[in-house]
């Protein structure tokens, strides 16, 4: 009875390799599944490439938001002085003075 059990248990491990790679036997399948374990890293790699540079991308654009806020920032203080100065001017102006406020805003155009 031993030996019966033995003697299937045998055969059924011999067979297995077989029933496995039943489905490798085509050549267009070995094929395929090398190029895919050939490929895989090199998508993996890719994959992780994409996502460092995407996010140095944003890091640079970020940057130069930065940069234009504060030319903008810089353009607009510019523009707060200039108005500030105008109207110390013409408010200072004596009652008296027939000056008009053209004449005192002329030299400011440009």
């Amino acid at each position: 009875m031993a030996t019966a059990t033995s003697a299937a248990l045998a055969n059924a491990v011999l067979r297995l390799p077989s029933a496995v790679s039943g489905g490798w036997d085509s050549i267009r399948t070995r094929l395929v599944a090398l190029a895919v374990v050939a490929t895989l890293p090199l998508l993996i790699l890719a994959g992780q490439d994409l996502a460092s540079a995407r996010q140095d991308a944003q890091t640079e654009a970020l940057r130069v938001a930065q940069l234009q806020a504060n030319l903008v920032d810089e353009h607009l203080e510019g523009v707060d002085t200039m108005l500030r100065g105008l109207t110390a001017a013409i408010a200072a102006r004596p009652i008296g003075c027939h000056v008009s406020n053209g004449a005192i805003c002329r030299p400011a155009r440009r």
